[in-house]
């Protein structure tokens, strides 16, 4: 399962793990040498598996401030509407006056100007004050470039570093 997954100087705060289906899911890791005290948000049970799948964390910036990270994997051709409606959910748990990062996998294109789904993501998104970061693409193949993968947030946009790594 996934909460068995180890990755060394890394301690796992918070995950979501298929039930039905082997391997996949959303984990999220502090590396060890992070002090910031963090913690399990709980949001893992509005996820729908093998729709859309999320777990949140909590990290206490100063004694007044927190900044809440939402990891999604949505899995490619998965029902859209119920892929929003998890979305709204787990924001919707999220304090309006915390800071957020969403960050993940969601299988929209971020280049193709032209798609419903990506307009009706940005457009959820907007309604929580939160913007998608353009990224270069993610997804690079023999016969497409894409840009699926998500770095989301309600911070100043100049505060956010983001580098994409090509793996193959």
């Amino acid at each position: 399962t996934i909460d068995q997954a180890i990755i060394a100087d890394y301690k796992l705060i918070s995950a979501y793990g298929r039930s039905e289906h082997i391997k996949g899911g959303v984990a999220i890791y502090k590396h060890n040498q992070v002090s910031y005290k963090t913690e399990s948000v709980g949001l893992e049970q509005y996820s729908i598996e093998m729709t859309c799948e999320v777990s949140a964390i909590k990290i206490r910036m100063t004694k007044k401030k927190c900044l809440y990270l939402l990891g999604v994997y949505r899995p490619p051709g998965s029902n859209f509407d119920n892929v929003l409606k998890v979305l709204s959910e787990a924001l919707d748990k999220l304090p309006l006056s915390a800071k957020k990062l969403v960050m993940g996998d969601v299988n929209i294109d971020n280049l193709d100007e032209t798609s419903r789904e990506r307009s009706a993501f940005n457009e959820l998104l907007r309604g929580y004050n939160i913007q998608r970061l353009d990224l270069p693409p993610t997804r690079i193949t023999e016969i497409s470039i894409s840009s699926i993968d998500i770095v989301c947030s309600d911070l100043d946009q100049d505060m956010i570093s983001v580098e994409v790594t090509i793996t193959n």
